[in-house]
Protein backbone atom coordinates (compact mmCIF):
# COMPACT_ATOMS: atom_id res chain seq x y z
CA UNK A 1 0.00 0.00 0.00
CA UNK A 2 1.49 3.23 -0.80
CA UNK A 3 0.30 6.77 1.04
CA UNK A 4 0.64 9.77 -0.74
CA UNK A 5 1.68 12.66 0.85
CA UNK A 6 -1.05 15.56 1.60
CA UNK A 7 1.67 17.87 1.71
CA UNK A 8 5.75 19.00 1.32
CA UNK A 9 8.34 18.14 3.80
CA UNK A 10 10.81 20.29 4.96
CA UNK A 11 13.91 19.53 5.88
CA UNK A 12 14.84 20.44 9.42
CA UNK A 13 16.98 19.45 12.21
CA UNK A 14 14.82 20.14 15.45
CA UNK A 15 15.03 18.28 18.81
CA UNK A 16 12.38 17.75 20.72
CA UNK A 17 10.19 14.85 22.50
CA UNK A 18 8.46 11.42 21.70
CA UNK A 19 5.93 10.33 24.04
CA UNK A 20 4.11 7.08 23.83
CA UNK A 21 0.78 6.37 26.29
CA UNK A 22 1.98 7.25 29.62
CA UNK A 23 5.51 5.94 28.92
CA UNK A 24 8.43 9.09 30.29
CA UNK A 25 8.86 11.75 27.18
CA UNK A 26 12.31 10.40 25.34
CA UNK A 27 14.25 13.10 22.82
CA UNK A 28 13.66 12.77 19.47
CA UNK A 29 15.19 14.88 16.33
CA UNK A 30 13.06 15.63 13.69
CA UNK A 31 14.57 15.57 10.17
CA UNK A 32 11.68 16.85 8.09
CA UNK A 33 8.10 17.78 9.01
CA UNK A 34 5.07 19.10 6.87
CA UNK A 35 1.54 20.35 7.55
CA UNK A 36 0.49 16.70 8.49
CA UNK A 37 3.53 14.86 9.94
CA UNK A 38 7.09 14.56 10.35
CA UNK A 39 9.95 12.25 10.48
CA UNK A 40 11.91 11.81 13.31
CA UNK A 41 15.22 9.64 14.66
CA UNK A 42 14.79 8.03 18.20
CA UNK A 43 17.44 5.94 19.16
CA UNK A 44 16.58 2.51 20.59
CA UNK A 45 12.91 3.12 19.10
CA UNK A 46 10.30 0.69 20.66
CA UNK A 47 7.35 2.39 18.55
CA UNK A 48 5.07 0.43 16.58
CA UNK A 49 3.01 0.80 13.45
CA UNK A 50 -0.50 2.35 14.33
CA UNK A 51 1.07 3.48 18.06
CA UNK A 52 -0.33 7.01 18.79
CA UNK A 53 2.12 9.61 20.29
CA UNK A 54 2.28 12.53 21.22
CA UNK A 55 5.28 14.84 19.65
CA UNK A 56 6.81 18.28 20.92
CA UNK A 57 8.62 20.18 18.92
CA UNK A 58 10.95 21.81 21.16
CA UNK A 59 8.40 23.79 23.40
CA UNK A 60 5.45 23.61 20.86
CA UNK A 61 3.29 21.13 21.52
CA UNK A 62 2.23 18.31 22.39
CA UNK A 63 0.75 17.08 19.03
CA UNK A 64 -1.14 14.13 18.96
CA UNK A 65 0.25 11.77 16.24
CA UNK A 66 -0.01 8.20 14.95
CA UNK A 67 3.24 6.36 13.78
CA UNK A 68 2.87 5.43 10.32
CA UNK A 69 5.97 3.42 9.45
CA UNK A 70 8.90 2.36 11.06
CA UNK A 71 12.59 1.67 10.46
CA UNK A 72 14.67 0.92 13.05
CA UNK A 73 15.33 3.93 14.73
CA UNK A 74 13.52 6.69 12.12
CA UNK A 75 10.22 6.87 12.37
CA UNK A 76 7.41 8.71 10.38
CA UNK A 77 4.05 9.73 11.83
CA UNK A 78 0.90 11.72 10.98
CA UNK A 79 -0.75 14.66 13.15
CA UNK A 80 -3.85 13.67 13.58
CA UNK A 81 -4.85 17.66 13.40
CA UNK A 82 -2.58 19.13 10.92
CA UNK A 83 0.21 22.22 12.05
CA UNK A 84 -1.37 25.02 9.89
CA UNK A 85 -0.67 29.07 9.46
CA UNK A 86 2.23 30.70 11.82
CA UNK A 87 2.86 28.06 14.33
CA UNK A 88 4.02 25.54 11.25
CA UNK A 89 5.98 28.77 9.75
CA UNK A 90 7.75 29.41 12.85
CA UNK A 91 8.72 25.86 13.74
CA UNK A 92 10.19 25.57 10.23
CA UNK A 93 11.68 28.77 10.23
CA UNK A 94 12.85 29.92 13.99
CA UNK A 95 13.29 26.73 15.44
CA UNK A 96 15.21 24.81 12.65
CA UNK A 97 18.98 24.43 13.21
CA UNK A 98 20.70 23.51 10.07
CA UNK A 99 24.33 23.63 11.31
CA UNK A 100 23.23 20.45 12.80
CA UNK A 101 22.42 18.75 9.82
CA UNK A 102 24.66 16.29 8.61
CA UNK A 103 26.35 17.72 5.14
CA UNK A 104 24.84 14.88 2.51
CA UNK A 105 27.29 12.55 0.96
Amino acid sequence: MVIKRMSQRHAVTILGTCRAGTEPRRPISLLDISEDGCRFFEQHSRLSVGQPVSITIQQIGPFDAIVAWKDDALVGVRFTKPIYGPVFDHIRNQLDNPEWRPDPA
